[in-house]
């Protein structure tokens, strides 16, 4: 899985050949891109098609699912079935899928039990309003200063409206056979974990947990579960790369006192995703959440706590997809500020809000639609 760098932020997977057209595009529009850049934004691109280890290993063809209706929960995810592989993506699909033509809704087996918070009240309002609000903690090294999101705040591109038609203008430019009212029936969050200028530390990792994505039901005004994990598949990156073709696997390893850890690689950010892609019902879609906790914790308990030298920061989005396998690029739904990372848990926050952050071209709910009618958060 790995992502390309353009004026705004979104990944997708690619085909090879598809991944060397979009290269040639990226290089012909970058020039205007970069005119477009007064608000300096960048896009994040390609997920593989696999949703865990776990679940790849088993072939795929796996379902689980989860609903929250504030407390209970709801929404299908599935993985590849047999033979989908990271390594080799599936060919390109077309706005023409008819899997895009609407909005899903899958039948639902029972549903599991809410899962049970970790960390007690670190998450609230405040918090996911700040996440979208604020510009980084940080400069991130060695990502280019003309991207967006290498400063902040937050960015809202496709938000709550998964269409074609709901793209910034200079990806319709790149993609006309894509500009349509169809809905994409997907979505996939993820995070990206980056290096600050002034990083010393080098026996520290980043552990994370409770990686949670609701979307917001206009029918119900009930918050559902789509995603849940405590852990992230992912790749490092290079950090002066394009993010295009990412190959190096993060190191992570379980941690006794919950979730997973990711160990920094230096010159590589680590860019991971969690729980598959998810079926969604998109004309139904008032509002997407993502949210993780992080914290720092020792690497080896042998070698020194450098963690007060430790410049590492977080930031989370999702993307839509057409469909399991597909490798249409599409823009992200929406990306969080960069916020340090420290010794305490924190709460990593992803909110579509229509008055809060950048849209481009934006849509979600106001601040005090959130406050009225929050989603779960510990």
């Amino acid at each position: 899985m790995t992502y390309r760098h353009e004026q705004f932020p979104a990944r997708k997977c690619e085909s090879k050949s598809a991944r060397k057209n979009a290269k040639s595009v990226w290089a012909l529009a970058i020039a205007s891109l970069l005119a477009l850049t007064l608000s300096g934004c960048g896009e994040w691109r390609d997920h593989p098609p696999v949703a865990t280890q776990a679940q790849a290993a088993n072939g795929g063809d796996e379902k689980s699912v989860a609903t929250t209706t504030a407390g209970t929960t709801s929404a299908t995810t599935e993985v590849p079935s047999a033979g989908g592989d990271a390594a080799t993506p599936s060919p390109a699909v077309t706005a023409q899928d008819s899997s895009a033509s609407t909005g899903p809704t899958p039948s639902e087996p029972p549903a599991p039990a809410q899962p049970a918070a970790q960390s007690g009240a670190i998450n609230s309002v405040d918090v996911m309003i700040d996440d979208m609000r604020l510009m980084n903690d940080l400069p991130l090294k060695n990502v280019n200063p003309a991207y967006g999101w290498a400063h902040g705040p937050g960015f809202v591109m496709m938000g709550n409206d998964p269409r074609g038609t709901n793209t910034p203008d200079w990806w319709k430019a790149s993609n006309p056979g894509l500009v349509n009212d169809n809905y994409l029936p997907r979505m996939l969050p993820w995070a990206v974990m980056f290096e600050g200028v002034g990083n010393a530390a080098s026996n520290t990792r980043v552990q994370v947990r409770n990686l949670r994505a609701y979307v917001l039901s206009k029918s119900t005004g009930q918050w559902q579960l789509t995603h849940s994990a405590d852990s992230m598949d992912g790749t490092d990156c290079p950090q002066t790369g394009n993010y295009f073709e990412c190959t190096t696997s993060m190191d992570t390893r379980p941690e006794s006192s919950g979730g997973s850890s990711i160990k920094p690689r230096p010159g590589m950010n680590a860019h991971g995703w969690f729980g598959g892609r998810a079926l969604i019902n998109g004309p139904d879609i008032a509002a997407v959440f993502v949210t993780m906790e992080s914290r720092l914790v020792v690497d080896n308990p042998q070698g020194p706590d450098d963690r007060n030298a430790a410049k590492f920061l977080f930031h989370v989005g999702a993307d839509y997809y057409h469909a399991d396998h597909v490798t249409v690029l599409m823009p992200a739904v929406a990306i969080s500020r960069s916020k340090q990372i420290s010794n305490e848990w924190q709460a990593f926050n992803m909110t579509t809000f229509s008055d809060v952050g950048l849209q481009e071209p934006g849509g979600g709910i106001t601040q005090a639609q959130l406050r009225a009618n929050p989603p779960p958060i510990n």
